[in-house]
């Protein structure tokens, strides 16, 4: 899975694995949240659907289409993540 995303976005964006480097404010695909955290797009499709994972909203309708996510909200729920060590349960001060 992880072959044909680098693949898909290879085709997407050329050689890089994103266009650039996004911003704070700038909004993500769903497919490039996947990269930057290399989970599979199904995995955030799961987060989702039980409120787990970073935040997002709709930009449209449908069940998959117009998914954004918010390059400061991914930042943040990484830093959230962070752990010293496998028995920590909250996020590393």
């Amino acid at each position: 899975m992880a072959k044909t995303l680098r693949r898909d976005l290879a085709k997407r964006y050329g050689d890089v694995a994103l266009p650039v480097a996004p911003s704070d404010d700038e909004f993500l695909l769903p497919d490039e949240v996947a990269l930057l955290l290399r989970v599979k797009i199904d995995t955030l499709y799961r987060w989702r659907l039980d409120g787990d994972g970073p935040p997002f909203f709709r930009a449209g309708p449908g069940c998959r289409t117009g998914i954004r996510y918010r390059k400061s909200d991914i930042d943040q729920y990484i830093r959230a993540a962070m752990r010293r060590s496998t028995s920590q349960t909250e996020a590393a001060a």
